[in-house]
């Protein structure tokens, strides 16, 4: 397993809510995709002091946003689909916005050669 060290400053509370929401869907037994590195990432980012208020705020949200799961999954799978396809289609080149601790780059089946582009703000630079 890849070892993911934690950042002190730069991850987004929007990045580690996603990453959860990944997390969440990859534990169910009809996942509609698997991302590994979503519940490494959490343990590891949870474990900064900095981030730590972040972490509790997620447990919290988990008991109140019942349909954000089914939604992000579905939001997930629909981008993966689409990126695999144009990628199946000869795109080599793929630039993602505001990625945060997104595993795409990682997870996906991408052919040989692909580059990925994470286009961050500064602020939020790993």
């Amino acid at each position: 397993m890849m070892e993911v060290k934690a950042p002190s400053v730069g991850v987004g509370q929007t990045a580690l809510f996603i990453a959860w929401m990944r997390q969440l869907e990859s534990e169910r037994p009809d996942a509609l995709f698997r991302d590994s590195l979503a519940a490494a990432t959490l343990s590891t980012l949870s474990e900064d002091p900095v981030l730590a208020d972040v972490a509790e705020v997620i447990k919290q949200t988990h008991r109140s946003a019942q349909g954000f799961p089914t939604y992000f999954a579905v939001r997930t799978r629909f981008f993966d689909d689409e990126i695999l396809a144009g990628v199946r289609g000869g795109i080599r080149q793929v630039v993602t916005l505001a990625a945060g601790v997104d595993g795409r780059t990682v997870r996906l089946d991408l052919p040989a050669g692909t580059r990925w582009f994470e286009v961050e703000l500064p602020e939020c630079r790993r």
